[in-house]
């Protein structure tokens, strides 16, 4: 019986040390992928070369388009200031840190796609 991939990920020792360039790359993807996913929940399905086109300043000539694209790249900013600002549990959980990841967010998206505007 072949064993996929994903059965073996919960046997690497959480202290594993990723290459740099590795883990790099692997960040860079992923946040691309949660960007996707997570807008897609909310019925947005920019595809992730549609966000890779974006991260390169191309952006679709469709103005709705365009808008889910900036919504991509604001999620994912949102994603990096999350990760630099490397919160602990008690205040990733706070009413004031949620506050304040929905306005990093809501200040980065087009005003087309911010219902409370």
């Amino acid at each position: 019986m072949r064993t996929s991939i994903l059965d073996l990920a919960p046997l690497i020792p959480a202290d594993s040390a990723l290459a740099p360039l590795t883990l790099a790359t692997l960040e860079r993807h992923m946040t691309v992928l949660n960007s996707y996913y997570s807008n897609l929940i909310e019925g947005n399905a920019t595809r992730p070369h549609e966000i890779r086109a974006a991260q390169r300043g191309e952006y679709d000539a469709d103005p709705a388009k365009r808008d889910l694209q900036l919504e991509s790249l604001a999620h994912m900013a949102v994603q990096e200031w999350i990760r630099e600002l490397r919160p602990d549990l008690d205040t990733l959980y706070s009413p004031d840190f949620i506050l304040q990841v929905h306005y990093q967010f809501y200040s980065r998206i087009p005003e087309s796609l911010d219902v409370a505007r």
